[in-house]
């Protein structure tokens, strides 16, 4: 009792310095294009045959700004097992990259979840840091069949030489299906 599993929150961790690893990179070589949602999504498997075979909901499909979208829902549906998505972010500066974020674990009560991450200032590549926050809100009918909600990204950049630039996804909205 009192136990949290947090390895959902490390894998978050994780995912989210990856991306926005490669998201600081490209703001800083603007010469060379950013590393497409589409190829990292292209790179995952979305959805296996263990995946269907083990009771849970496997559900994907498009957010309001045309990236995939993955989600997998618990057997008895009380818990996101998994939500993956990619988001277009703009920055105050007039950079815009794309990024594939994620959740583990979030708890279903009444067929809706609420997820938010705040990712302490973090060292990476060059020196600059990244900080930020993501929020999932989403509702699932009572078939179980549909998932609906909005997605939003917030992140903040320090360069090492100074300049900061703050980049924000705007509530991504999307709906998918079983």
């Amino acid at each position: 009792m009192g136990h949290r599993d947090h390895s959902g929150h490390v894998r978050l961790w994780v995912r989210f310095v990856q991306a926005t690893g490669l998201a600081v990179i490209a703001l800083a070589t603007t010469s060379a294009p950013a590393v497409s949602a589409r190829e990292l999504f292209l790179q995952r498997p979305v959805a296996t045959a263990a995946s269907v075979q083990d009771g849970t909901s496997v559900f994907a499909g498009f957010t309001s700004q045309h990236w995939p979208s993955f989600f997998r829902i618990s057997k008895n549906s009380k818990r996101l097992v998994i939500a993956s998505a990619a988001l277009d972010m703009k920055c105050v500066s007039g950079n815009q990259f794309t990024i594939w974020f994620e959740f583990v674990g979030v708890p279903i009560a009444h067929g809706k979840l609420h997820a938010r991450y705040t990712m302490p200032s973090t060292s990476v590549a060059g020196g600059a840091t990244v900080s930020g926050t993501s929020s999932l809100t989403a509702r699932l009918d009572r078939r179980h069949s549909i998932l609906s909600g909005t997605w939003r990204v917030y992140l903040t950049y320090v360069a090492a030489t100074g300049p900061t630039d703050q980049c924000d996804s705007g509530l991504v909205r999307f709906t998918v299906s079983s």
